[in-house]
């Protein structure tokens, strides 16, 4: 007996309309609670600064009704392609210019979270 085989070209593709409701997934990440707010893309490959080019309105919605917003799954090729999102969200970028913790600068305003030698706690304040 032998497999149906469909000659090459035989299948034509078919077009398919996404609205832009349709381009994330939004749920939470635990169910036991608001925060975060988890938005993934619902298509494979949606960078992330294309995506939210003219939709600063949503996300600070969303985050103002959830606290805090993880974005998963995006693509994110380069540092410039998340220092644009960020640019996108609150506009200029500060520059860590007092330098009171040890960071490391990745590119233009990018930095590391504070960097501490092993071994060195900090002591938070309650």
């Amino acid at each position: 007996m032998k497999p149906d085989v469909i000659k090459p070209g035989a299948i034509k593709r078919k077009a398919i309309a996404l609205t832009e409701d349709a381009l994330i997934k939004e749920s939470l990440l635990r169910a036991d609670t608001r925060l975060p707010l988890l938005l993934e893309p619902a298509v494979a490959g949606l960078s992330l600064p294309q995506w939210a080019t003219g939709k600063t309105d949503f996300i600070a919605q969303k985050l103002r009704s959830n606290g805090a917003i993880l974005f998963r799954g995006f693509s994110v090729s380069t540092v410039d392609e998340f220092e644009l999102f960020l640019q996108l969200l609150v506009g200029d970028l500060f520059h860590y210019s007092y330098r009171s913790t040890p960071r490391t600068q990745v590119s233009g305003r990018i930095y590391t979270s504070t960097t501490r030698r092993s071994g060195i706690y900090s002591l938070r304040k309650a």
